[in-house]
């Protein structure tokens, strides 16, 4: 049903006037939706617009990124930093540094090296046990952190040299065994459960001990890169002693399921929506959510269409097939944030994320679309065709939308041609409002002009009475239409439906005509 162009208060500077073209759709294929979204159409719900750009106050521009080609800059690794800092019990803030005071993290570090001293002693008690010795007890085992040079050479975070005392010890006992036998000796009874040791190794002597990533220990990221291969030390053999499964602080879990209505998922948009963007409690009720982010035109299914694409037979586990899904991220169990995209036969459209407010720190809008984009170059191996991730509409005037520019290498939509060109050949300059629309630059290529579409073949659904509908041509409803007024009034109705929607969808939808 074609509503034509509306125009309503812009939602983005809240001061203007917004146009667009509306349409509301029954049922829809995919493969037309990624038709219209490659003439910068979006959904909402059951609905479908077009932004009118040359009638609103501010020009809004599709956007394409292609998954392989994507690279992410400096923020956008310093979100991902962020959220693996978190994960590890640490909090970073927006600048990706670790916010805990210096005095903090020195109490931290004697904390850590106390629970590896406890660790190493217990395992040397038992170790006397096996053996039916008594061993001594004093000097007590001690771990220090290594100079620089020895964390140059061997890459550890943390050393320990008791082993040299306690074979002295023993020796005055009358008892030789070397000092690496003991460092072997230890580790082989050391359980590293409950402690913040990744991995030890006996070299020498000496017992080097490899944290978790994450562990106040550890320096920044940018004082020295950490290297997690096995060492092998030249003329003594080493024993290494690694944690099969490290854990850590808080894990983050990503699922991905059909668009449906499930109530945790409604309390998170109730309190994203009123906490964030301050809505009314009564305004966000549960049939907008149902409206808004569940109801799809199309169902999700793997249908042929895609099992035709992946020629290669790979099966994907990530792969569900074409549909609205949403992509829910899960911290220790709990939901806190929530992506809905569209999965088509060329891209992933994400359609809205919200998010826990008490998250907000996490910058969980930028790390979803990190995992979106990630999650297209996945599937690409199997779905050759899906190659591009649509973040929807860049906006330059407009904060909430100018970041999308951080997303690169990308391509905008020329609102004139319909022709997808890179990001470098955008003048910002020529976007303000009043002035005219321009195309924009393909640089030497030249635009194909579109073919004409025959107006006249177009399928009209006409309503009759007792709720009886007939499908004719719109050429045999001029043809009877007595009245010029209204024949031409449909006329401009039906060619702007069809330079909006373009020759391929045009001929295969039906317009309902009231």
């Amino acid at each position: 049903r074609d509503y034509g162009r509306r125009s309503t208060s812009c939602g983005y500077c809240e001061v203007g006037t917004a146009t667009a073209h509306h349409v509301e759709i029954g049922t829809l294929d995919v493969v037309q939706y990624q038709k219209l979204l490659n003439r910068g159409w979006r959904r909402c719900g059951m609905w479908l617009y077009q932004p009118v750009l040359e009638a609103s106050c501010c020009r809004t521009i599709a956007m394409r990124v292609r998954a392989v080609d994507w690279k992410p800059n400096k923020e956008l690794k310093k979100c991902v930093r962020r959220m693996d800092a978190y994960l590890n019990g640490e909090r970073r803030n927006k600048a990706g540094k670790l916010e805990n005071t210096q005095e903090v993290r020195n109490t931290e570090k004697e904390r850590t090296k106390s629970m590896c001293e406890n660790a190493l002693e217990n395992a040397w008690k038992r170790c006397m046990e096996q053996k039916n010795m008594d061993g001594p007890r004093c000097p007590a085992w001690k771990v220090t952190t290594p100079s620089k040079k020895a964390c140059t050479k061997f890459q550890m975070d943390l050393c320990c040299s008791t082993p040299f005392s306690m074979a002295a010890r023993l020796l005055k006992r009358g008892e030789t065994i070397d000092p690496h036998t003991i460092a072997i000796d230890v580790i082989k009874n050391l359980q590293a459960e409950g402690t913040p040791i990744e991995r030890m190794q006996a070299v020498r002597g000496f017992i080097n001990i490899f944290l978790f990533k994450g562990s106040e220990v550890q320096k920044d990221e940018e004082e020295r890169p950490r290297k997690m291969n096995r060492m092998v030390t030249e003329g003594c053999k080493s024993v290494v002693m690694e944690n099969k499964h490290p854990q850590q602080k808080h894990r983050l879990d990503i699922t991905i399921v059909p668009a449906r209505f499930e109530e945790e998922s409604y309390e998170l948009f109730f309190l994203y929506q009123t906490q964030i963007h301050k809505q009314a409690p009564s305004a966000v009720s549960r049939s907008h959510y149902l409206d808004f982010l569940v109801s799809t035109p199309f169902p999700c299914t793997n249908n042929a269409l895609a099992r035709e694409e992946n020629r290669q037979g790979t099966p994907c586990p990530e792969w569900h097939g074409y549909g609205t899904f949403h992509h829910q991220y899960k911290i220790d169990g709990k939901l806190v944030a929530v992506g809905v995209v569209d999965i088509l036969p060329e891209c992933l459209s994400s359609k809205y994320l919200f998010w826990h407010p008490d998250y907000h720190d996490l910058s969980l809008g930028k790390y979803s679309a990190i995992q979106e984009i990630q999650w297209v170059a996945r599937v690409q191996k199997t779905h050759r065709q899906l190659q591009y991730y649509y973040p929807g509409y860049y906006l330059p005037s407009c904060p909430k939308m100018a970041y999308k520019a951080i997303y690169q290498p990308a391509e905008l939509l020329c609102p004139l041609t319909y022709k997808w060109v890179p990001f470098s050949n955008f003048d910002h300059s020529l976007f303000q409002a009043g002035s005219p629309l321009p195309r924009l630059r393909l640089g030497a290529e030249q635009t194909s002009q579109e073919t004409p579409t025959d107006i006249y073949g177009t399928k009209v659904v006409v309503q009759v009475s007792d709720g009886k509908a007939l499908i004719v041509l719109f050429r045999d409803i001029m043809l009877n239409q007595s009245n010029a007024a209204a024949g031409n009034e449909l006329y401009t109705r039906i060619m702007m439906w069809h330079s909006a929607v373009g020759p391929d969808v045009a001929k295969q939808a039906y317009y309902l005509l009231n």
